[in-house]
């Protein structure tokens, strides 16, 4: 009962240092210097903090990687807005060739997409991002939520995509049985790397995982065509 009160107690602290750094984190947002405020204790410190209860260090370290990850938001809202504005603009005026082939798309150089898509401008911010979601991932390697979500933001959010896809990898190795890591691989593959190949195949992988969704599956089947030509009778493994 002690040890449970004690660990609950620790808990707290943390939980209020979190929310005390976003305080700290928010008071400086005009000045366009948030990359500077980010101390995050040794995996040894937070070991100890939570009695050797490594999960639940994993799930401070997850919420203070939103945390960190959502006081760079305001900074992009703009951009994103315009970005969205642009491609809704580019959608109503051109017209596209529902002939053209999948395999002469690039995706990353399509107007509209990369509009919407890339954020290579913000490269440089949240810059300790992949060494929060490293360490959320090394206390606790089940965790699947900060795999994908971690890889999406570093990707989309930040135009990291070389971390994106380390990201995923390392959960795919850690978590083989989840679909997550496959699935938003392939999507990265497709449209930021034009590897309509290895997305099929991440894909394909997504979909035979035993708890993928419906529609993963479907469009598994679809990228299974549009990326290769499978003979009447073939089928996705």
């Amino acid at each position: 009962m002690k040890a449970t009160l004690l660990k609950a107690f620790f808990i707290v602290i943390c939980l209020i240092l979190i929310v005390v750094l976003q305080n700290r984190i928010e008071a400086v947002e005009d000045d366009n210097d948030t990359t500077n405020l980010l101390y995050v204790p040794d995996i040894r410190v937070l070991h100890g903090l939570m009695l050797g209860d490594d999960a639940v260090a994993a799930d401070l370290l997850w919420l203070l990687s939103i945390f960190y990850m959502a006081s760079f938001h305001n900074h992009h809202a703009h951009g994103t807005e315009k970005n969205h504005i642009e491609h809704d603009k580019d959608v109503g005026e051109k017209k596209y060739d529902s002939a053209q082939s999948f395999h002469n798309i690039d995706f990353g150089e399509n107007i509209a997409v990369k509009k919407l898509l890339f954020s290579n401008e913000h490269r440089n911010d949240a810059i300790h991002l992949t060494k929060l979601l490293n360490m959320v991932t090394d206390l606790d390697s089940t965790f699947v939520t900060p795999y994908y979500e971690g890889a999406i933001n570093l990707g989309l959010e930040f135009g990291r995509i070389d971390e994106a896809i380390e990201l995923l990898n390392k959960g795919i190795r850690a978590v083989p049985e989840q679909w997550e890591m496959y699935y938003y691989s392939g999507f990265i593959k497709l449209f930021y790397l034009n590897d309509k190949s290895g997305a099929a195949d991440d894909m394909i992988k997504a979909a035979i995982r035993p708890n993928a969704p419906p529609n993963v599956v479907q469009q598994a089947a679809a990228f299974k065509v549009w990326a290769g030509t499978p003979r009447y009778g073939d089928r996705i493994p």
